[in-house]
């Protein structure tokens, strides 16, 4: 299995959060890279979506099928996308509310499967170079929506 991890604590709590993560519409303002995100339903554990990346974004310009595999309220989400038989990719996002207010945030990228010792080397460090970004927009759009400073 390849992983990867990257955490940031911010002042801004997790329900401002969650409501960025549990809007799919939203993905876009915080996710530079995505052109559209859909979901076949709600925010659970279960619902299949798919992404859109745009042009020239390191996870490619095809519609890419995901499942939620872990939807906790003000916890995050764990968005899971398989090839078959190659490898499966875990995006996992991951709220903690801090003991003095704010919230712990960690987004990580599992790579599992037949394939991962080739694959998750291979692709892993251009599908997770932008994830730094990812989660500083995160904070900006969920502060802003809350009307915080971030």
């Amino acid at each position: 299995m390849w992983t990867y991890q990257h955490s940031v604590s911010t002042t801004v709590p997790p329900a401002l959060l969650w409501a960025c993560y549990a809007n799919a519409d939203v993905w876009p303002e915080f996710d530079a890279g995505l052109e559209q995100v859909t979901l076949e339903g709600p925010f659970t554990a279960g619902t299949r979506g798919t992404l859109l990346p745009k042009e020239g974004d390191p996870r490619g310009h095809e519609q890419l099928p995901f499942v939620l595999v872990r939807a906790v309220r003000n916890g995050g989400f764990t968005a899971q996308t398989e090839v078959p038989g190659v490898v499966v990719m875990r995006f996992v996002h991951t709220l903690t509310a801090l003991p003095g207010g704010g919230t712990r945030i960690v987004h990580g990228v599992e790579i599992d499967g037949p394939a991962a010792d080739e694959v998750g080397p291979q692709a892993g460090p251009g599908i997770t170079t932008i994830i730094p970004d990812i989660v500083s927009a995160l904070i900006r759009v969920a502060a802003d929506r809350g009307g915080l400073s971030a």
